[in-house]
């Protein structure tokens, strides 16, 4: 057996993918995973080669200046061996803040916090093989080459019909690590999107590009900038698929900033650290919408955060009114968590 350890930048890599290829073997080739230690225990003795993949349990990096291929590196390896990634290292340091992302918000909250998925968001399989290139499947491309100007998420893609993170050069958005004074919140803000329309129906998904292809060539067509950001008044759609994207955002950071606290008390916290917020109105101001589902509608003894997470995926929601429908409309529901959402709509104008 040989047992090794693979690291980026000094750091475990939590949970990627490393093949073997064995002449010999049935399958010839064999998937295994990183543990979130980076260490990795493969069938085989003395010294060998291994391919390690820019591919986690969460997130597939492709690399956008080669035709979107999946990045990998080779490595020579031996029992007890230190592998430290040498090539391509920001697709590989990308991959691990995507793991980041998702173990420090959404393994918290339904659907990823059941016994089916944790590690893996859409469920788990035995057959790593499979499990590898099975879908829905997040893929992400960097640096993305698409005429956008700033990251954004594609709902659907030609090559999965699934969701693919397009994610500028670091030299031109400092969000990605951490840069240029800006904090790291891309990854935090897109994996958000991302898991929401990977979750959706096809036709939803389909829908949602739709969208927002549309109201980006109106504003363009008004003269308008095509950017949407906490307080700029935009449309019912954008407003409310922006606000989760500021929910993971500013869930990340606030759960990091304190990471003595879990559960109720650290979403109480959470909620009073959104006052910015408690002023703004309309379901066309995506700092509105996340005021009034993540902050109001959440922080009651009749919701709760993850409820309030978990109606948002179940919903299969693309505005706010959608979310209230299916709140209001769903028998499962009291009739006390529906009176509260319609106060609290009611509140802000929505």
């Amino acid at each position: 057996m040989i047992a090794l350890t693979i690291l980026i930048d000094g750091q475990p890599l939590k949970r990627a993918y490393v093949s073997h290829f064995d002449f010999f073997r049935v399958p010839q080739t064999k998937i295994f995973v990183t543990n979130n230690s980076g260490q990795v225990t493969l069938d085989v003795n003395g010294t060998t080669e291994i391919r390690i993949y820019a591919q986690n349990s969460v997130a597939r990096v492709l690399d956008g200046a080669l035709y979107n291929i999946m990045v990998s590196q080779t490595a020579k390896v031996s029992n007890g061996l230190t592998v430290n990634i040498s090539s391509q290292r920001d697709h590989f340091r990308i991959a691990a803040r995507c793991i980041d992302a998702y173990d420090t918000v959404f393994r918290e909250f339904p659907p990823f916090n059941a016994p089916d998925r944790g590690d893996f968001p859409f469920g788990r399989n035995p057959d790593l093989q499979q499990r590898m290139n099975a879908l829905p499947r997040i893929e992400l491309s960097y640096p993305d080459k698409s005429p956008s100007t700033l990251a954004y998420v594609e709902p659907v893609s030609l090559s999965t019909n699934f969701p693919l993170m397009h994610i500028k050069d670091r030299s031109s958005d400092g969000r990605l690590f951490g840069e240029n004074g800006q904090p790291p919140s891309l990854i935090p803000h897109e994996l958000s999107h991302a898991l929401h329309f990977a979750t959706l129906p096809t036709n939803v998904r389909v829908a949602a590009e739709a969208k927002y292809i549309g109201w980006l060539t109106d504003r363009i067509a008004s003269g308008q900038p095509p950017f949407h950001n906490t307080f700029t008044v935009t449309s019912p759609f954008v407003a409310f698929i922006e606000a989760f994207g500021m929910f993971g955002e500013r869930y990340f950071f606030h759960k990091k900033s304190h990471p003595a606290l879990s559960g109720a008390a650290l979403h109480q916290k959470f909620f009073g650290a959104n006052h910015d917020l408690d002023n703004l109105k309309g379901d066309d101001i995506e700092g509105a919408v996340f005021g009034a589902l993540f902050v109001d509608f959440a922080n009651s003894s009749l919701t709760g955060l993850p409820f309030v997470v978990r109606a948002f995926f179940e919903s299969r929601a693309l505005t706010f009114d959608d979310y209230r429908n299916f709140v209001v409309n769903n028998p499962s529901i009291t009739p006390a968590v529906k009176n509260h959402l319609v106060s609290v709509a009611n509140k802000r104008g929505l």
